[in-house]
């Protein structure tokens, strides 16, 4: 999503989110880039980069309890958003 981050997005970027502390002004320098990965089976895995902290993967709303295909599932996921990350710093 060129033109609304201080720096250029990394390829994987699908949206932002601002991460301006409260009580603070917006500055693009505050935008988070992240793309979101959704399944009903484990639960969502974002992945997001900003200026000060690169790349970060998390974890939300993740079941605690997991079938072995939804672990399965799970993992392959974090791999991909693992090896997204690590190649946009490269």
């Amino acid at each position: 999503m060129p033109g609304t981050c201080a720096y250029k997005c990394p390829p994987w970027c699908t949206d932002h989110a601002n991460g301006t502390p409260p009580g603070r002004n917006p500055h693009p320098a505050d935008q988070l880039c992240r793309t979101v990965a959704r399944n009903p089976a484990y639960g969502e895995i974002t992945l997001t980069s900003d200026t000060d902290d690169g790349p970060v993967i998390w974890l939300h709303n993740t079941r605690e309890e997991l079938t072995p295909a939804a672990a399965e599932q799970l993992a392959y996921a974090l791999l991909a958003q693992a090896a997204a990350a690590r190649e946009a710093t490269r």
